[in-house]
């Protein structure tokens, strides 16, 4: 699979993705370097393995942030909208999804933390749906 090793020049002074990689259906893993801060993102991030924030960076998304595998974030994690990912969800801090400012409503969905285990990390906003960790197959196909 794919790795897209996201560096500070990827983004702007304010923190925004300027990047030509197309996040918002990236199929492979993203990794984004530490100590950046907040790597921001105007719509969505979805990816079809893991995302990787190091130490010292977070991420922020307008829209929904989603992986195909796990999630693990050094500083913290904020979504306008949900947060979705099949395995582990880690973040050194907080997370927050459903924080928009252009929805006035959120719906259930649109607040939902989903994955298949929260290992660290406090959900602050949103609410958090455990769904398991999916069944790994054992060795020589058992």
């Amino acid at each position: 699979m794919d790795i897209f090793r996201l560096t500070k020049e990827h983004i702007d002074t304010a923190g925004y993705y300027i990047g030509t990689t197309d996040v918002t259906n990236y199929a492979g893993h993203i990794e984004i370097e530490a100590n950046l801060g907040w790597v921001r993102f105007r719509g969505s991030v979805r990816v079809s393995g893991g995302l990787d924030i190091e130490a010292g960076s977070g991420i922020e998304a307008g829209e929904g942030i989603e992986a195909g595998e796990g999630i693990k974030a050094g500083l913290g994690i904020k979504a306008g909208l949900d947060i979705v990912c099949r395995q582990e969800l880690s973040s050194g801090n907080r997370l927050f999804a459903g924080i928009s400012l252009y929805i006035k409503s959120p719906t259930p969905d649109q607040l939902k933390v989903e994955c298949g285990k929260l290992v660290a990390g406090e959900v602050c906003y949103g609410t958090l749906v455990e769904l398991g960790l999916p069944e790994v197959a054992s060795e020589g196909g058992q």
